[in-house]
C-alpha cells in the first residue's frame, strides 16, 4: 500500500507544493515537466515508447512509478513512499534522471524533432530553438489559442495567432453587415 498513489496533496494542502518541505516544489516542477514529455514521447515513430517503458521497468527498480508521469488530476496524487522519497532526495534523483532521459531522446530522434514548433513570433528554425510543450519554462502557452512560443517572445508580442483570429472576425463581421 506504501506505493499505491492515495493522496491527493492538492486537496490535503491548498496551495501545495509551494511552502512544503523538501524539493517538493520542484518535484511538482519535474512531474509536469515529465508529464508533457511522456506524451510527446510516447507519440514517437521510433524507441520514444521504450524509453516511456524503461523509465516505469520493474527490472531497473521503477515498480510503482507510472502515475509519476502522469498529468491532470493524478500530478497531485503521491504515495507515502513518494512523500518519503521526497523529503530524503531519491524522487528528485529519479524524476531529474527521467525528465533527462526523454530530453536525451528528443534531441537524438529525427522523428521527435520534426514534431517541434517554430515559435511562430521569432521564427527561428534552428533546432536548438525549437519548441516543444514539455520545455518548462522555456514555453509559454497563449491561453487564447493554446498555441506554443518562446516564453520570452510571448512576452514581448501578441499571440500572432490571436491577431490573425480576431482580424478574420472583425473582416467576417464586415461582410455580414
Amino acid at each position: 500500500i506504501a506505493t499505491v498513489p492515495l493522496l491527493s496533496m492538492d486537496r490535503l494542502r491548498p496551495g501545495f507544493p509551494t511552502g512544503t518541505k523538501g524539493n517538493f516544489e520542484k518535484i511538482h516542477a519535474l512531474r509536469r515537466k515529465l508529464a508533457l514529455a511522456k506524451d510527446f514521447v510516447g507519440k514517437c515513430d521510433d524507441a520514444g515508447t521504450l524509453v516511456v517503458r524503461s523509465l516505469v521497468d520493474p527490472d531497473h527498480g521503477n515498480k510503482a512509478r507510472e502515475h509519476l508521469m502522469e498529468g491532470g488530476v493524478l500530478l497531485y496524487m503521491y504515495s507515502l513512499r513518494d512523500l518519503v522519497h521526497g523529503i530524503d532526495g531519491r524522487l528528485l534523483k529519479w524524476l531529474t534522471k527521467a525528465v533527462k532521459s526523454l530530453e536525451a531522446h528528443v534531441q537524438n530522434c529525427e522523428s521527435c524533432q520534426n514534431r517541434g514548433h517554430v515559435c511562430s513570433i521569432c521564427k527561428d528554425a534552428k533546432i536548438s530553438r525549437l519548441v516543444y510543450p514539455f520545455d518548462l519554462p522555456k514555453v509559454s502557452k497563449c491561453p487564447g489559442c493554446l498555441t506554443i512560443f518562446h516564453r520570452a517572445c510571448l512576452d514581448k508580442k501578441a499571440c500572432p495567432r490571436c491577431k490573425e483570429i480576431a482580424f478574420q472576425r472583425r473582416r467576417n463581421l464586415v461582410k455580414v453587415t
